[in-house]
């Protein structure tokens, strides 16, 4: 073998070898970009369905309370007649399941603690306080109170649901839109 020949079969292993690890680096780049864009999206993924579990969470407590009031609402207006007997079951229904919606307040409001949302957190524990507060109320006064201040008492909920809908809504275009 002569010495051209010798270099030629370098010459043609370095290009080869060049070309391999131009090629590698390339993959690797590539790869890693994908990897990260996939994260990411992975990432607001989960961003975006435990802020959804987060809303379900805030509606089942609007819809809860909702019955509860209507419930409550019946039973006001039939407690002292024959008809007290069949809104019963209906009341302690929609009580147990509003019961079960503060519950998940509270769980809703350690997602938003996670995902790093202290002012949403705060809202939620200021809405749930006020549900919270309406319906031990209301529950204690069952035998009293009026199907107008039952109303009343709902409608206050209007205000920390608005601030923590606006918390909420914010902290959602922030972090996952």
């Amino acid at each position: 073998m002569s010495a051209a020949s010798l270099v030629e079969i370098l010459d043609s292993a370095v290009k080869i070898g060049l070309g391999a690890l131009i090629s590698g680096v390339f993959t690797w780049k590539v790869t890693k970009s994908t990897l990260q864009a996939q994260d990411a999206r992975d990432r607001r993924a989960q961003r975006t369905a435990d802020f959804e579990k987060v809303v379900s969470a805030v509606e089942a407590a609007q819809h809860a309370t909702a019955q509860f009031v209507d419930a409550l609402g019946d039973w006001a207006v039939n407690r002292d007649s024959e008809a007290a007997r069949q809104v019963e079951g209906p009341l302690n229904v929609s009580k147990r399941a509003l019961e079960g919606a503060l519950v998940g307040l509270g769980s809703a409001h350690t997602r938003l603690i996670l995902l790093g949302e202290p002012d949403g957190a705060d809202a939620l524990s200021a809405y749930r306080d006020a549900v919270d507060a309406f319906y031990r109320e209301a529950w204690n006064r069952k035998d009293e109170v009026t199907d107008p201040e039952l109303e009343a008492a709902h409608e206050a909920l209007l205000e920390p649901r608005a601030a923590l809908l606006e918390t909420l809504g914010e902290a959602y275009r922030a972090h996952v839109v």
